[in-house]
């Protein structure tokens, strides 16, 4: 393997040391040493994809009273999903199971609609919930545990 350094070639197979005569920008004489190099592994390719840094619900709630994360959007695996829109549909058969749940829940337990779930490293925002307790028992902190969970799922296709 020839390198060309200064107009002298290094044969890296050489195993002495090559020492070669060069002028500086300011004309003076220098000397610089090369030594022989062994490659021991091709470098590996750099990957280009971006890293993906999970969230944590707390640091989901930072970033969102600094305004840096969109109103609509939801916690998911620890990372972060814009809210699709909902149809005309969604909203009739979400309003259409609530009107039933609502009847139908016992003592103890009651329905929230589109509201957060803490679970884990995630904090989805469901269509409808049925949760222990009292609406009282929830002002500081999102429930995080469910008696029942439904999201509504309508598909363009007819």
């Amino acid at each position: 393997m020839e390198v060309a350094a200064s107009s002298a070639s290094i044969d890296l197979r050489d195993k002495r040391r090559v020492h070669h005569r060069q002028i500086n920008l300011r004309g003076n004489a220098t000397k610089a040493y090369f030594f022989p190099m062994t490659v021991i592994e091709a470098p590996k390719p750099v990957a280009n994809s971006p890293q993906i840094w999970p969230l944590g619900v707390k640091a989901y709630h930072a970033l969102g009273d600094l305004g840096l994360i969109p109103e609509k959007t939801e916690l998911l695996y620890g990372q972060i999903f814009h809210k699709m829109s909902k149809s005309p549909l969604h909203s009739f058969l979400s309003e259409f199971l609530e009107d039933i749940l609502r009847g139908a829940v016992p003592a103890g337990c009651h329905v929230r609609g589109e509201e957060p779930l803490t679970i884990g490293d995630s904090e989805p925002e469901p269509d409808l919930v049925v949760v222990r307790g009292r609406r009282e028992d929830y002002r500081q902190a999102h429930p995080t545990t469910a008696e029942l969970v439904i999201e509504v799922c309508v598909s363009s296709h007819d």
